[in-house]
């Protein structure tokens, strides 16, 4: 991989630790994927999010960066358009990620539950709640004790 002269330009240099944040981020995508250890799954998945969290602060203070630039009229309109479409670029690239965890995430709680069936101690405590007959007042509990005991 050659080495990019970046300059003095904060702004490249940023945007160049978020790329490599990204491609961190989907290297870990990769190996979730692939994994179907529960351990290891939720643990590059804790990982991620916060990964994920990191990289959308980070682009999200570029843009900041490039609007103040804008406002203070320090760079060119050109210069303003490519650097606003790396930074659209980034936040593409933040979705996609996004949508990929989710989707994994989906997919894994799909083969989970095949595997494992459906619980009543989990999803399904919902369902059971709301087909409850009906809630009965406590002095229709006290009645029906005392008609019991009596």
């Amino acid at each position: 991989m050659a080495l990019l002269n970046l300059g003095d330009d904060p702004w490249l240099l940023e945007h160049e630790s978020c790329e490599k944040l990204q491609r961190d981020i989907m290297e870990q995508l990769s190996q979730r994927q692939s994994t179907k250890l529960s351990d290891k799954f939720a643990s590059l998945s804790a990982n991620i999010r916060v990964r994920l969290k990191q990289f959308y602060n980070e682009v999200t203070e570029l843009k900041l960066k490039l609007n103040e630039a804008d406002n203070s009229r320090t760079c060119s309109t050109m210069t303003k358009e490519r650097l606003n479409e790396a930074g659209q670029l980034l936040m593409s690239k933040y979705i996609q990620m996004q949508k990929s965890l989710e989707e994994n995430s989906r997919n894994y709680n799909r083969d989970r539950t095949q595997l494992m069936g459906t619980s009543v101690w989990g999803t399904q405590d919902e369902e059971l709640i709301d087909s409850s007959p009906s809630q009965e007042s406590v002095l229709d509990i006290r009645r029906d004790q005392q008609t019991n005991a009596g």
